[in-house]
This record gives C-alpha cells, structure tokens and sequence, in this order.
C-alpha cells in the first residue's frame, strides 16, 4: 500500500544535509549521501567511516520513492519524450517498464514498438491515485509483487528475481523473509524500540544544547568581569603597564569572541540534529501507520536506524565549566619585562564528577538477577552472572545476546556471586552455596557459548574453580 511522502519526509544528505536527489547514493551501511560527498569520501563511509565496495551505488528504493512522490506532488506532470525534445505537453500515460510520463501522442508510438510494456491511462484519475499507481512498486520484468526481503542488501524483490539475486549473489541468504512479515515485526517491535531511542536522543540533545546556551551566555559576563578586576589592579601601574593591560583585555576579548563561535558552531550542530530528529520522527511516525507500504516499513525503519545508530555513540557533551586564567605574579610590578610576558588563557574546569558517555541495554536479561558483571575493551564483550538461571550470559558491546554458560559442579548447578576476568579467554567465577561461601576446585571447563546456539562461532570460556573450604564453629569446652 502506497502513501505519501513529503519533502520533510524525505531524508537529507548525512554530511552536508542538503536534499538527497536522484545522483545520491546509499552506501552499503545504509547511509545515504548526495554524490559529492560519497566521492569525497574516498572509499570510506563519511559517516561511520566504513569501506565502501563496489561500485554500482544507488539510492535505497524507499528514498527513490520517496523522491518520486516528491516530484510527483511539487509539479506538473510532462511528457517526458517531448521534454527531452525540447517540446512542451502534458504527461497522460505513464509506461511502468520504461519508468516515464507519456502524451497520448507518444505514447500511441510507443505501444507499436514496445507491446510488451504496460501502460496506465492517469487522464480520468485523482492526483492522489495516480501518484499510488506510478509509485507503485512491483516488478516490471515479472508482474509480480515484490514480497521477498534480503536482509543482506535490504531490498525487497518478487520471488523470481530473488532466485536470479540468490544466483548472482551467493552470500545472500538461500530463501528470503517475508516482506509482510518482517514489516508487521518492525511495526511491533524494530519501530516502538526506535522511536524510544530517537526520543531519548531527542533528549541529550536539547540538554546539552541548554547548557552551551547557557555557556554562552556566562561566557561574557565571566570575561566582562575578569576585565573588571585586571583594571582596578593596574590603575597604580605605569604607562606601559596600561598598556599592557589593554594588550591582555583585548587578548581575552578576541579569545572570548573565538570560543563564542565555536560553541555556536557547536550549536548549530545540535540545531541540524533536531531538524533530522523532526525529519526522521515524521518518517518514523508514517512508517508505523498501518496504511505504510510493507516494503516502505521494512526498508525505511533500517535506513532511520541506520542514521540514528552512527549518532547514538557520538558525544555531545556542553563545553565544559571553565574560567579565566591571567598570570600575573605579584613580581611583575618590579619588572615590565615579565609584564609584557604576561597573557590570557581560557582553561576548562573538571568538576570531578564522572558521567554517563553511552548507555547499552542486555537483551533478555533481567537487571534484579545480575550478580557480577565484568566488561573488556580487547573483544567488546560483556560477562554478566544470572543468578536466577544460574549461568554467565555473555552480551556484545551494543547489548545483544550472544550466549548462555550453565555453571555446574558434578552435575549439580550453583549460583554465581561473583567474578572476574583473568584473560582474553579465561574466566574465574565464585560460586554461593547454603552452607557458605565456596569456591570449588579441581576442574578446567572448557566450552564456548555459541556451542549451544550457533557451530560457526566459538568464544572460548573457561571457568576454574578452587578448592572448598569452611568455617564450622568448633563445639565442646577448652580447659586452661
């Protein structure tokens, strides 16, 4: 099903934010750029920064759509032979295999020598209905609808082509998912998850936006003030202590003047982020409405992840709490060499307080039932202990369920309480028992968490555990 898209539906180059058009390119990250910038890219991703294979680059069908609803919207509609001709006339029939806009004059020439091709009368027909029809998007060579999804490429194809794209592309999974079902899931479950990421987003940025706004603003009152202060201790010097005094007022004044426009850069920065918010929240929102074509669903909610995934690790941090600096040691009044030394620095203060960079949320995991957790920076991998399943369950660095490890001694499980990280591979867990606190010795336990999910991926983990031992309180009378 069809639906319209508007220009604030329609995504902007991720690096310059000018309008994507027909020579845009969708890199194989699904991040799409105006063709300037992909070729300024030099192989890599301008965005996240990824190779870029392959040299037919186009532009995601869901953008294509959305550019051709956009055109179709904004203007009259023309015979596209008699435009190339430099002629004027109005476009009444639209051919679905050569993908134009035909008068009725062409168009009786074009069915002599093309009688294959399928045409569609738009002359007695609402705008909107027309647009629906020429946006429509089955496949010409087989008449069929493209209801065969490759998550791969992330493009939708009937199921003959998917055979011939299966044939052409053996990487490509053997049978494809379903178009209608893979936009019922995201409606369901990929949509909500995003947009309650896009508004979290939404959040840091506006936040962070207050702050250097307020930044600004205390950014010439402290300057203003410090200038204040700096005067009334030189109006006993010299001449060329005022001088100097000037020197280093205006030094401040210039210093001040940069940093105002680099945290107005920075501002608007964060201004650009709010207007793609704006933009991707639209599309989200029309995406999500059960009149959404499935395929638009399936392929819009991956590129609107796309974007807003190479945002979610990116610090927008306010610039940081600062004040002037000005060297003056008592000694300068002695000595107007050292004076004409002095200078004006602006220095950031740290406050000392740690904060949150990025937040990472475990996939099938219950918070009140982690006992330990252990994180390393070699593997991006995550250790945590379960204790209601009594197993360490291992997480990739975004959060994803990679595995599961039930923790057993002689066929009987325990609990972990607690653990560390010895190596890359090994892993030293402590086990809770009734009677106390025990730590269990005497075996290497070898396995690999994929080796109960997947048998192409295996993560080495290694548990050891030391000998037992306990306290018992000694029972009977000691004489002295």
């Amino acid at each position: 099903m069809a639906s319209n898209v508007n220009d604030e539906e329609t995504f902007q180059c991720s690096k310059c934010d000018q309008y994507l058009n027909w020579t845009s390119k969708t890199l194989p990250c699904l991040h799409s750029f105006c063709e300037s910038c992909v070729l300024e890219g030099n192989g890599l991703c301008p965005q996240c920064q990824k190779p870029v294979t392959g040299d037919d680059l186009r532009l995601a069908p869901f953008l294509v759509k959305s550019l051709r609803r956009r055109e179709l919207e904004s203007s009259e509609w023309r015979c596209d032979w008699c435009f190339e001709d430099g002629m004027e006339s109005s476009g009444q029939i639209w051919c679905h295999e050569c993908v134009k806009l035909l008068c009725q004059n062409c168009n009786r020439g074009h069915k002599k020598s093309q009688r294959t091709h399928h045409w569609e009368d738009l002359s007695g027909k609402e705008r909107v209905e027309a647009i629906r029809l020429i946006t429509t998007d089955d496949c010409r060579r087989h008449r069929q609808s493209k209801d065969a999804f490759c998550q791969r490429c992330n493009v939708c194809l009937c199921d003959s082509c998917y055979k011939d794209h299966v044939t052409a592309s053996p990487q490509c999974p053997p049978r494809p998912l379903s178009v209608r079902e893979e936009a019922s899931k995201g409606k369901e479950e990929g949509g909500p998850t995003l947009e309650r990421e896009l508004l979290q987003f939404e959040i840091q940025i506006r936040s962070t936006y207050a702050q250097t706004s307020r930044s600004i603003e205390q950014l010439t009152t402290d300057s203003e003030s410090e200038c204040l202060k700096l005067c009334q201790d030189f109006e006993t010097f010299v001449k060329e202590a005022r001088l100097k005094l000037a020197e280093l007022c205006d030094n401040m004044k210039v210093m001040a003047s940069e940093l105002e426009r680099k945290w107005r850069r920075s501002l608007k920065e964060r201004e650009d982020l709010l207007k793609k918010v704006t933009i991707w929240r639209h599309t989200l929102r029309h995406l999500l409405t059960d009149d959404a074509d499935d395929a638009d669903v399936v392929c819009g909610l991956r590129l609107v992840r796309a974007e807003l995934s190479a945002r979610l690790h990116q610090s927008f941090a306010p610039p940081e709490k600062g004040r002037w600096l000005v060297t003056f040691p008592k000694w300068c009044h002695d000595s107007l060499d050292s004076l004409r030394k002095e200078m004006i620095e602006w220095a950031a203060e740290t406050s000392g307080h740690l904060q949150m960079k990025s937040e990472c949320r475990l996939q099938e995991s219950n918070p009140l039932d982690l006992s330990s957790i252990v994180a390393g920076d070699e593997d991006s991998r995550i250790f945590v202990g379960d204790w209601s399943s009594g197993s360490i369950q291992e997480f990739s660095d975004r959060g994803e369920f990679v595995g599961q490890c039930p923790l057993t001694d002689g066929g009987k499980e325990f609990y972990p309480r607690d653990m560390c990280r010895v190596s890359k591979d090994i892993l030293a867990v402590c086990g809770w028992q009734s009677e106390g606190f025990v730590c269990l010795c005497s075996f290497f336990l070898f396995l690999s968490f994929s080796f109960f999910f997947s048998p192409f991926s295996f993560s080495t983990f290694l548990c050891f555990f030391f000998s037992s031992f306990s306290f018992e309180e000694s029972k009977g009378n000691n004489s002295t």
